[in-house]
């Protein structure tokens, strides 16, 4: 798909994240695929799923993986490894949008996202990157 500006791909990749269903982080990490895209991670409190991170990697399912097991220094990824600690990370919920090369509208999709959700995701300390 062509788009004429980086705007309007962060908005259809904003739509698209946003219309996918939530998966259960738990069970369906190996669903996740090993390609370059953006995901989400969700917090389910009461049936109702909140955004927290939004995130973009060259190899989505690893990245994921990564939140939950590795040592990292980033906030979301002791919350994940807290929650997995905790009750194998019952409540956490993922979804993913295939597309490459999407680094540089990353602070515009994450802006998109935002103003659809009318918040911030709680784990998203920067705006993302513009080139």
């Amino acid at each position: 798909m062509q788009f004429s500006t980086a705007t309007e791909m962060a908005s259809n990749i904003c739509q698209r994240l946003l219309d996918k269903e939530w998966r259960s982080y738990a069970n369906d990490l190996d669903k996740a695929p090993t390609v370059e895209g953006i995901y989400a991670i969700g917090s389910a409190i009461n049936g109702v799923v909140r955004y927290i991170y939004v995130g973009l990697s060259i190899n989505i399912h690893s990245r994921l993986k990564e939140h939950k097991n590795k040592s990292q220094t980033l906030a979301i990824d002791k919350f994940v490894k807290q929650e997995f600690a905790e009750n194998e990370g019952i409540n956490l919920r993922i979804k993913w949008v295939e597309e490459a090369n999407v680094k540089c509208v990353e602070g515009n999709y994450l802006n998109c996202i935002r103003i659809k959700l009318g918040y911030w995701p709680d784990y998203n300390k920067k705006h993302g990157n513009v080139c």
